[in-house]
């Protein structure tokens, strides 16, 4: 019987140029939609001190004289 070697199943698979693949990054559209996530919540946290007085009243950022 002859020796041969085994047969590969996928030789594209095992190419080494994809061994060099690693952990992936997160897309960059996730990271952009992330960051405007987080600038909304930060502009709604100072839209509501700047809408509420001491008292809990909303002003919309008027002056006392200009209510």
């Amino acid at each position: 019987m002859p020796h041969h070697l085994p047969h590969i199943r996928n030789s594209v698979a095992r190419s080494p140029l994809l061994r060099k693949g690693g952990v992936h990054q997160r897309p960059r559209s996730g990271e952009r939609q992330q960051h405007r996530q987080w600038l909304e919540d930060e502009l709604d946290v100072w839209w509501e001190t700047q809408t509420t007085d001491e008292t809990g009243d909303e002003t919309l950022g008027l002056s006392e004289n200009k209510r």
